[in-house]
Formats: structure tokens, sequence, C-alpha cells
């Protein structure tokens, strides 16, 4: 499609948005009608821009789906509920607040998904500086030891139940997970998964993190290694890569379905797979953010100050304000996550999920636009892919720590600079 008619398309995608948002602020849901049209819409940005590239706001979009479908899955019948009642989630789980949750999540995908219009999406390019040996050994350990510490107070669920990495419940420091996103896509920025060694250690890593039941932050490192072989002269047809990605989506869900112990029969498998589904928990925490907020009201940018209040580690100031994910934990029973929609909608309503998916995909649209162009922004374009199973399903407060530390990186290695020192 012609540029023009990409941004024309766009323009008129954003004042069906806008007119979305004021029939929410008036009716608080979308009528069936609307809902197809937002569908309609998302369906053919997806489908229009799937040979673009690589983008983030593609990638994202596809993440934010991944939590609609399991509302979908509940409406034919194959789950009776997104999580199993108890005494107070069985008053969150009503049809009403379904339908709310429902209009959202769709609200918000296709705001994103319009976004695509104006994107060219991504791809590996010539390395400028070639990184030595013994640098790519360092960043090895790195990433090993980080990813050690992420999942050491788990379970190995070949032969034991899953724990989880501790963070939820306060076992284990949650800027692991920082540090490894931040090392693990230094690793792919600088390599360029350039040859075997580096991408046999990248599926290492991942068979490591599944060994133990986490996927969230190595899920898209699967993507970019499907890119890189997708890229090569390896031949590789483009339907084996296709096949090759739906194989790691399913080891992924798989995975879900070990960690959690479930058996299940032919009968009962789509109930047993979508019920571990990690979208599905999140989805219903939506849902108690949607109940809370119709109880208690908006919070008006309490939970986003708070984060200033935890920029500084646990080890060092112990007393400090939980994030919404905790607070959802003790008081409507969900299971962690937040979802990208819930923390906006839980401050401002309609109007923080209009404002920040516009923000939050205008800033993805300037990195790709940059990645393109300048080689140094490369970088902030994998971070940004790696931050999107834990931005979509579990909220900002990773996406905060992480380029809170990065600020900390760029000011140290300026320093460095002046003084003609370099470590990478």
């Amino acid at each position: 499609m012609h540029s023009l008619s990409r941004i024309l398309l766009f323009r008129i995608q954003f004042l069906l948005g806008l007119f979305g948002l004021f029939y929410f602020l008036l009716f608080s849901d979308f009528p069936f009608i609307l809902n197809c049209i937002f569908f309609g819409c998302l369906l053919y940005n997806l489908v229009s821009n799937l040979k673009n590239g690589f983008s983030i706001i593609y990638f994202y979009c596809i993440l934010l789906l991944s939590t609609l479908l399991p509302l979908v899955i509940v409406n034919l019948g194959i789950l009776s509920d997104l999580v199993r009642p108890n005494s107070i989630r069985s008053i969150i789980l009503s049809e009403r607040i379904y339908g709310v949750v429902f209009d959202l999540i769709l609200f918000s995908t296709f705001i994103f998904s319009s976004y695509l219009n104006l994107t060219l999406g991504f791809s590996f390019t010539k390395i400028q500086k070639q990184i030595t040996k013994n640098k790519t050994l360092f960043l090895e350990i790195l990433i090993l030891f980080f990813s050690f510490m992420i999942n050491r107070n788990s379970s190995n669920i070949l032969y034991n139940s899953y724990h989880g990495d501790g963070y939820v419940d306060g076992e284990s420091f949650g800027g692991w997970s920082v540090f490894f996103i931040v090392t693990m896509a230094f690793y792919i920025y600088k390599t360029n998964l350039e040859n075997r060694r580096h991408l046999f250690f990248s599926i290492a890593v991942i068979l490591y993190w599944f060994l133990f039941g986490n996927r969230g932050e190595v899920f898209p490192l699967v993507f970019f290694i499907l890119l890189k072989i997708s890229k090569t002269n390896l031949k590789i047809k483009s339907w084996k890569v296709l096949l090759y990605g739906s194989f790691g989506v399913a080891v992924f869900m798989i995975n879900g379905l070990m960690r959690s112990g479930t058996t299940f029969n032919f009968s009962t498998f789509l109930g047993s797979f979508f019920s571990n589904f990690t979208g599905t928990p999140v989805t219903y925490s939506l849902m108690a953010v949607v109940y809370h907020t119709e109880r208690v009201g908006f919070a008006y940018g309490i939970t986003f100050f708070e984060y200033f209040l935890r920029s500084l580690p646990s080890f060092i100031q112990s007393e400090r304000p939980g994030d919404l994910s905790m607070f959802l934990v003790k008081e409507y029973s969900t299971l962690g996550g937040t979802h990208f929609i819930g923390e906006p909608y839980f401050n401002f309503g309609i109007l923080g999920v209009f404002f920040f998916m516009h923000s939050f995909s205008s800033l993805f649209l300037i990195i790709e636009k940059k990645a393109r162009a300048l080689y140094e922004y490369r970088y902030i374009f994998i971070v940004l892919i790696f931050l999107g199973t834990r931005t979509v399903w579990y909220g900002y407060i990773t996406f905060y720590k992480t380029f809170l530390l990065l600020s900390f990186v760029l000011i140290f290695l300026f320093i460095l600079k002046k003084f003609r020192f370099s470590l990478i």
C-alpha cells in the first residue's frame, strides 16, 4: 500500500478510536457493531502489514491478543471461567465485567494496531564493530549467572511442581529480570546471532528457563532466533520458519501445563491448555482492576508516583510500597500481573487507556524508525522486544526499572568514554 494511503488509513482509524473513547465515556461499554468494526480494522492492520518486517508494535499486538483469546474461549464454553472461582473471584467473574474487559482489550489492541500503518519494521543488518570472542564469553557468563539467580528459587518441573521465581511473595530480588533483559538484548545487539555458537547458546538459555517453568523473559528470544534463521543463507523456506515458530509457541504453552502439574485427556485438552496459559490469569487481573475501580474509584496517578518510591532495590530500601500486581494478589486473589492496560485504567479509566496506547505506540514508532537509520538505536529496539511479555502481561514496573538501569549505564559509559576506556 502506498505510504499516503497508509497515513490516511491511520488518520481515519485515529478518529474512529476517538469516537470509541467518547462512546465509552458516555455508556461504559461498546455495542456489538462497534466491536465488530474495531476487530475488522485490527485484523486488516495485522494482515496488510504482515510483510513489513519484525515490528515492536506487531509483537505487542500479538501479546495483547493473547489476553483477548481467553475471553473468547470462555464465551465458547471451553473454559467455565478464567480462573477457579473462590469467595472473592466469584464476585468479580460476572458477565458484565467480562464484557467490559473484552471491550477494553479489543479497543486498546485496535489503537495499537493502527500504528502498524506507519511502521516499516526491523531487520538484521551488518555489525559495525565485531565483538571479540573473550567479550562474547563474558556476556554469556553474565547471562547464565542472571538466569541462575532468577530461577534458583524455582523447582525443576521434570521432578517437582512449579514454585515460581518468588518475586510476588517477596522471596527474590525482582531486579534480576531487568539485568537479564538488558544483558541478553546486548548480546543480540553485539553478536547479531551471527554464527551457530550464538544461536546454540541462545537456544540453550531458552531450554534452561523452560526447565524451571519460567518463560516470559526468554519468549521474545525465540522470535529473534527465527528472524535470524529466516534471513540467513541456509535456504530455509518460510513455511519451515512458520512451522518452527508454531512449535516454539506450542512448547511455551505445554511448558505451562507441565509447571502446573495438570493432568488431562484429549477431551479436556483445550480447557487444560488455556487455563494454564499466562494470558488467562492476567486477563482476570484486569477484571479485578475494573471491579476495584467501580467500587473504590480511580487512583489518579498514585501507583505511577509510587514507582519513584520503588526506584531503590529492596535490599537498600526494605520499607517501600508494593506494586499494583502485589496489591491485586492480596486483595482479589489474582495470580500476578496487571495487564498492559490495567494500570492506566486503574488510575485514569478509559482516558488513561487511550492516552497510554497512543503514547507507547508513538514511542515505539520513533524507536523503529531510528533503528532503521541509526545502528545505536537497534539496542533500544531489542530491549523493547524483550520487555514485551513482562510489560503486556505483568505491567510497567519492569519497563520502568529497565530504563532506569539503562540511564545509569549510559552515564557510566559516558564517564568511561571521557577517560578513553571501553568495556565492550
